[in-house]
């Protein structure tokens, strides 16, 4: 299984122009599927169920990566506050608009201890049992998904055709609920996508979007996402703020 290249999926890799028109979206990094199910990609079915699947275990990665004792002992509130804003603002909304096995007040409440410990002692405690259920999480969500990857690709194949499928996907993207995260899911979907990804599908991805919500991500939304929600995440791994 394909991990992902460390820092990539908090912040990407550098910007860079693309070929014919400038672009805001970054030169690609291929790692490949972090799915224990899905190692690689065969056909459009393995793909249309990665696109949803991958920005979450990277995510789920990552927060493993900087919150591990190296990068974080609890004994920083603002690493504390920019993992919960990351977390608040930006994950959990993502991740339950697909999981309703997912919920928040167990997170909450252990993000709650590390900010209300009074000692050093309680603080380093705190921050080893919000570890902890990071680890649980990362656990709990990554076996659901491959669950769901092995149960619903012999469907796909079976009753939807490729055109089919997208189309449905595509509703999901950009229909309500999907419309109001719109500008959050998309950005979040191509940095994966163009980790596991080959060229032609990430073309195909972007091509597949209507022009103008295409304009706003690689113009906008992207860099609203790189600056925004994924450098929240991969400055908990510095010793101090930069600003």
């Amino acid at each position: 299984m394909a991990q992902p290249a460390e820092g990539y999926p908090a912040g990407g890799p550098a910007p860079a122009a693309a070929a014919g028109r400038r672009s805001r979206v970054p030169a690609r990094l291929i790692v490949g599927p972090t799915s224990a199910v899905v190692t690689e990609v065969n056909d459009w079915a393995d793909a249309s169920l990665l696109l949803f699947h991958e920005p979450i275990r990277l995510d789920l990665l990552e927060l493993d990566h900087v919150m591990s004792p190296a990068f974080y002992d609890g004994l920083s509130g603002w690493k504390t506050g920019l993992f919960y804003k990351w977390f608040k603002a930006y994950f959990h909304p993502l991740v339950s608009h697909q999981l309703q096995i997912f919920a928040t007040k167990r997170f909450k409440v252990a993000a709650n201890h590390v900010i209300l410990a009074q000692s050093l002692q309680e603080q380093r405690q705190a921050a080893s049992d919000l570890r902890a259920y990071i680890k649980e999480l990362l656990t709990c969500i990554t076996e659901h998904l491959a669950r769901v990857e092995m149960a619903l690709l012999p469907v796909i194949r079976e009753y939807f055709s490729e055109e089919e499928w997208q189309q449905l996907a595509l509703k999901v993207l950009l229909g309500p609920p999907g419309k109001r995260l719109r500008s959050k899911q998309l950005p979040w979907m191509l940095a994966a996508l163009r980790v596991w990804a080959s060229p032609d599908r990430v073309a195909a991805f972007r091509a597949s979007l209507p022009r103008t919500t295409r304009f706003r991500l690689e113009y906008f939304w992207y860099c609203s996402y790189v600056n925004g929600a994924a450098k929240r995440l991969r400055l908990i791994k510095n010793d101090y703020l930069p600003w």
